[in-house]
């Protein structure tokens, strides 16, 4: 229940909205409710052949009640799906807003599928908490309300019968369904997430599955959990109609009830036919209040089970946060490392040890070493992905933990071995770098990242479809791109993390050289475990094992002999034998 507290509070704003919209429903059920009353009226009143006039009150009465019906449910339902679309859509920025704080280091544990099932279907889910789980009581006691009073008017023994009616329909078998249901509604918003994550997998993977020969062996498992959740869906179709069921056999206990009170009345004389009528006619309509309750428990478990997985990601604490007042502006580019060492852990099992070198501004600096030395790691520190376990990170000689997030990571642009290209077209990957680019410095950029001709002379140009994740471009494409967006960020440090890792030699001194001359005028970080162009670099830092074990010019390390020159011998060695 803390949870369904929480997401009342998060709608507290729109708190008059739905009210209105409950209230809206209240009169569109108390307008059928006056319909029938004074339908049944007129039928069993005219039955007895009255004058007209005797009748007059009674058909202005339905034609009344008959407009207001209409013009109250096209109300109702325009306010309460207005407020659910409204509701959703802060519910998708909030929860966007909770997890970007959260990202790369706070989500790596999670599935990309399953964080895409939590970020979609478990929001959708939550517009049954407005919809079929607030509402529905209020209009059901409103009404409940208004018929102890209606069949008051007749006798108090009616109105205690139509009130533990609708108690019984409205309380006992929502009761009764939503223990049926709760196992159930756990279990499917289980299956819909492992569905929806596997389904992204096979998307993703596809050409992998195909070339091991597990494209059948994924597949079944698919079809497995699909089995499931139709098996569920079944299931919850069959609580809905038992609900149904239950609901109409107390309306028609209600009605016998009534007309056992009734009929002695009516012999008596205390009691005409006509009220009578109504009064069966009445108790039927006003069953409408309650039938969505039943089903408000079954949505209440799913909606429930939807909420804690959303609040599971958004109570995480962000690996790093912002100092009570960072500082917002950046003097100069300086950047150093003092002493640093890091754990992932938290413990003393540190990926990076005892780490100082320093970039001053506009200077080029290379950092080699095997896969797994700690390379890459301080990237992630650079961009306060995580914090460093000891010692400090300076830019312009300011702590960097000092320095306000979003201002520290727009000095870096960062390109990887695996940058992520979006489905989208070459203009929108560039917006990426800078949303307000002009096409002359679109264009600018991919001439600078030698990538122009590529979409400008064989293809449709900046509205050139990259497809998933840059399929239908080559891998040394996709790096160009990566630059060219980074050239837009105009950022005066340049990050690249293994950008020739996966091309060929040819591309490979390509893509060095335009990296090269596009840094020209900034400070450049290259890490890499090839080799290759490294002359131009005004320092080589060659770790190894997390350690800064060698550091100089290449010619400076050649002429050590030292591990530097050893990784080299074996990399030409290995080329030589190619």
């Amino acid at each position: 229940m803390k949870n369904f507290w929480r997401l009342l509070k998060l709608s507290y704003e729109y708190r008059w909205w739905m009210a209105l919209a409950a209230f809206t429903g209240f009169l569109t059920i108390g307008s059928s409710i006056g319909l029938l009353m004074t339908s049944a009226y007129i039928i069993t009143k005219a039955a007895l052949h009255p004058s007209v006039g005797e009748l007059q009150v009674a058909i202005v009465g339905v034609r009344f009640f008959g407009i207001a019906r209409g013009i109250f449910r096209y109300a109702e339902r325009l306010i309460s799906h207005n407020l659910t679309f409204r509701l959703l859509a802060k519910f998708r920025v909030w929860f966007y807003k909770s997890i970007e704080p959260l990202a790369p280091a706070g989500l790596s544990n999670f599935r990309s599928g399953d964080l895409l099932a939590r970020m979609v279907s478990d929001v959708e889910s939550l517009e049954h908490v407005y919809i079929r789980v607030i509402f529905p009581p209020f209009v059901a006691i409103l009404i409940t309300a208004l018929m102890w009073t209606l069949f008051g008017i007749f006798n108090i023994v009616f109105s205690i019968i139509i009130t533990a009616a609708l108690a019984v329909a409205g309380v006992a078998v929502p009761v009764f369904t939503a223990k049926m249901n709760k196992i159930i509604g756990e279990r499917f918003i289980e299956v819909r997430s492992k569905l929806k994550t596997l389904s992204v997998d096979l998307a993703h993977g596809l050409t992998e599955l195909i070339v091991y020969g597990k494209e059948k062996e994924f597949s079944n498992e698919i079809i497995s959990l699909n089995k499931e959740y139709n098996k569920l869906q079944f299931r919850m179709s069959f609580i809905d109609g038992l609900n149904e069921g239950l609901i109409l056999f107390v309306l028609n206990l209600t009605i016998i009830g009534i007309m056992l009170v009734g009929i002695p009345q009516i012999n008596v004389g205390s009691l005409s036919g006509i009220d009578l009528a109504v009064m069966i006619v009445g108790a039927m309509a006003s069953f409408e209040a309650v039938l969505p309750i039943p089903t408000m428990a079954q949505h209440f478990e799913s909606s429930m089970r939807a909420a804690n997985r959303i609040f599971e990601i958004t109570d995480k604490t962000p690996n790093v946060l912002n100092s009570e007042n960072p500082v917002e502006n950046v003097k100069s580019y300086d950047l150093e490392f003092k002493d640093v060492s890091f754990s992932y852990s938290g413990g003393t099992d540190f990926v990076v040890r005892d780490v100082s070198f320093s970039l001053p501004e506009k200077k080029r600096i290379a950092i080699v070493g095997a896969s797994g030395s700690g390379k890459s790691t301080l990237l992630n520190l650079t961009a306060r992905f995580y914090d460093v376990s000891k010692g400090a990170i300076l830019l312009g000689k300011t702590d960097i933990r000092q320095i306000e997030i979003e201002t520290l990571r727009r000095q870096f642009s960062h390109v990887s071995q695996s940058t992520h290209i979006f489905a989208g077209t070459v203009e929108d990957n560039l917006r990426v770098g800078k949303p307000d680019a002009t096409t002359e410095e679109m264009t600018a950029a991919l001439i600078k990242a030698n990538v122009y001709d590529t979409f400008f002379e064989k293809q449709n140009g900046l509205k050139t479809w990259l497809g998933e994740g840059g399929s239908k471009i080559s891998g040394g494409e996709r790096q160009r791109l990566a630059i060219a967006r980074a050239i837009l960020k105009d950022a005066p440090i340049l990050v690249f993390d293994e950008p020739t890792a996966n091309l060929d030699s040819e591309n490979e001194q390509k893509i060095i050289k335009t990296i090269l001359n596009i840094s020209e005028e900034k400070s450049l970080i290259f890490i890499t475990h090839r080799l290759v162009s490294l002359s131009e670099f005004d320092e080589i830092l060659v770790m190894k094992k997390g350690k800064i074990v060698e550091r100089g010019t290449e010619k400076e390390l050649i002429a050590k002999g030292g591990f530097y020159k050893k990784m080299l011998d074996a990399q030409q060695q290995v080329i030589f034998q190619l």
